[in-house]
C-alpha cells in the first residue's frame, strides 16, 4: 500500500516458471507420504530448493534502491481507479 515496485515483472519471469513444478511436488509429496515417508522426505528437500529460490530471488530483488518507488494516491483516486478495473472485469465476464 503506498509503494509500486518497480521490479515486479522482472521478478516475476524469473519464478513463475517454477512454481508449477513446486506445486506439483508438493501434491505428489502428500501422495507419497501415505505410502512410503522417506521418499515423501526427498521430495519435500527437492520442493523446499525451489521455494528457497524464490526466496533468495525476491531477497535480493527487494534489496535494490530503486525496486519500488513511493506512490500516494488520495483515497477518492484510489476508489475510482478499483471501482474502473471491477467494472471492466465484471462487463468483460457478462459480455462473454
Amino acid at each position: 500500500f503506498g509503494r509500486l515496485s518497480i521490479v515486479a515483472p522482472i521478478v516475476n519471469m524469473l519464478i513463475l516458471w517454477i512454481l508449477p513444478w513446486i506445486m506439483a511436488i508438493g501434491f505428489f509429496t502428500v501422495l507419497v507420504s501415505f505410502v512410503f515417508k522417506p521418499v515423501a522426505l526427498i521430495l519435500s528437500w527437492i520442493a523446499w530448493i525451489g521455494m528457497e529460490y524464490i526466496v533468495v530471488i525476491v531477497r535480493w530483488f527487494a534489496q535494490l534502491r530503486f525496486a519500488a518507488v513511493d506512490v500516494r494516491f488520495p483515497l477518492w483516486v484510489m476508489i475510482i481507479l478499483y471501482g474502473g478495473m471491477i467494472f471492466v472485469v465484471v462487463k468483460k465476464f457478462k459480455g462473454s
